[in-house]
């Protein structure tokens, strides 16, 4: 899938609580080869450190797939959230 599954993620979960928990874990495991799962309202986000990739699912659409970016990217796309 292309950019449409981030983008809802931007639109229907990132609000203030899910932008800031996110950034925080971005600024506080990069580096490591760690691995730290989120659970919002409709969206599951992995951030792989290791791999240095964050991973989006739809919970309420699985046929939807999931989105796979690189961490730099989606952290920059979450930073750029205006809430």
């Amino acid at each position: 899938m292309n950019d449409q599954l981030l983008e809802v993620f931007i639109r229907e979960d990132c609000d203030t609580h899910a932008r800031s928990v996110l950034l925080a874990a971005i600024k506080a495991k990069s580096g490591t080869a760690s691995v730290e799962d989120f659970t919002f309202n409709r969206f599951n986000v992995r951030l792989d450190f290791e791999a240095g990739e964050a991973v989006i699912d739809d919970e309420i659409n699985p046929s939807d797939g999931e989105y796979r970016l690189s961490l730099e990217r989606f952290a920059s796309r979450v930073a750029a959230v205006v809430t």
